[in-house]
């Protein structure tokens, strides 16, 4: 398995992504909602709810599916708001002083394949909602269960370089994923695969005081399963933890939905 995680980084990357520079963002991927790539912008009064209640919910978030009028763009995006116990006021100014320092620092992250922040919203909770474009196609992991006897190998392989290469750009900047699994890699209209939610379970854990480990069991790094000897919180997900988590989640590719395929049919 370490195998083919060197050659996806090493040779799918280079053989599908170098039509693509680093930084920059193809339109037809997902269009801008905001062209301020540095600034982040409150769209609280561009964003309307296109549904009363969130459409989607995770182990430490909501979605909801939302139209934002902007400039000259009226388009889907999708509003994600961390669920968050607020204790008080002064806790409350804790939280969003984190957030909003974590929105800044992933506000400039431009790469065709991660999920751009476009900016913030307030009125989905207590505390800032950030925004993003809406992909139509869902999470890698209802693609695929929907879709796998359809695809050819050559396309996994595409989804699996999309994968590698988004990750590898936030590796990059430093930016350790830490929740890295199917369900935070989403597919946009056009088949391309964004990496999602980068960051934000680091976040939300260090906010709440909780483990790094909540939906991820499967995909986690064993050193995140490590109880630390003293009191001491354990250290965050590193870059290598990402590694792994992308190690275990391309399984998937081999076995779909339920499939037994083994890793001995790969030959070279």
């Amino acid at each position: 398995m370490a195998f083919l995680s060197t050659w996806i980084f090493n040779v799918l990357t280079r053989k599908w992504w170098k039509v693509q520079p680093e930084t920059e963002v193809s339109s037809s991927t997902h269009p801008d909602v905001v062209n301020d790539h540095e600034r982040l912008v409150d769209l609280t009064t561009n964003v309307v709810k296109e549904f009363t209640y969130a459409t989607a919910q995770g182990s430490f978030g909501d979605v909801w599916k939302c139209r934002i009028s902007y400039k000259d763009n009226n388009v889907e995006v999708a509003v994600k708001c961390v669920r968050i116990e607020i204790q008080d006021d002064h806790f409350k100014d804790i939280v969003n002083k984190r957030l909003m320092d974590d929105f800044r620092k992933w506000k400039p992250l431009r790469h065709a394949n991660i999920l751009p922040l476009c900016g913030i919203t307030y009125g989905f909770g207590p505390v800032p909602a950030i925004v993003s474009p809406w992909m139509s196609n869902g999470s890698l992991s209802t693609y695929l269960d929907k879709n796998y006897d359809s695809l050819s190998q050559a396309r996994k392989f595409s989804l699996l370089a999309d994968v590698a290469a988004g990750l590898q750009y936030l590796h990059s900047k430093e930016v350790a994923h830490a929740d890295l699994t199917g369900n935070n890699v989403l597919i946009s209209h056009d088949g391309s695969a964004l990496v999602a939610d980068y960051g934000l379970l680091t976040t939300y854990s260090d906010l709440n005081g909780t483990s790094y480990i909540r939906s991820n069991v499967r995909w986690a790094a064993p050193e995140l399963f490590e109880v630390p000897d003293t009191e001491d919180v354990p250290s965050s997900p590193k870059l290598a933890s990402d590694i792994y988590s992308f190690d275990a989640s391309h399984t998937r590719f081999y076995r779909g939905s339920s499939r037994t395929i083994t890793f001995a049919v790969i030959t070279r």
